[in-house]
């Protein structure tokens, strides 16, 4: 494993750990976010397989949607870890089940 994907692999972890001890995401970046799915995946290979699967593609923000559901939290936990409007949990839930494979 490279440096650079331990690297990844430990933001993920924090931001992971932060999540699971009652923080949120609020102004982490796009490419932490990310490191936070590539945590998941690495540490979760068949859940996150899984989890993805039945779809043609998915977003960054839709994927850690995903993620947190199957970590257990419902939608008003994710509306706080994602610092989001109950709206935009709506629309992620359309947006993911347009992207469903038939």
């Amino acid at each position: 494993m490279s440096e650079n994907t331990s690297e990844r692999l430990g933001v993920g972890k924090q931001i992971y750990d932060n999540v699971t001890g009652g923080g949120s995401m609020k102004n982490i970046s796009i490419e932490h976010e990310q490191c936070f799915i590539d945590f998941y995946a690495f540490s979760f290979p068949q859940e996150y397989a899984g989890l993805v699967a039945p779809y043609l593609s998915l977003s960054l923000r839709h994927t850690t949607y995903l993620i947190l559901k199957r970590m257990g939290y419902n939608d008003n936990d994710i509306q706080t870890i994602l610092f989001v409007k109950a709206s935009t949990i709506r629309s992620y839930r359309l947006r993911i089940e347009k992207n469903r494979k038939a």
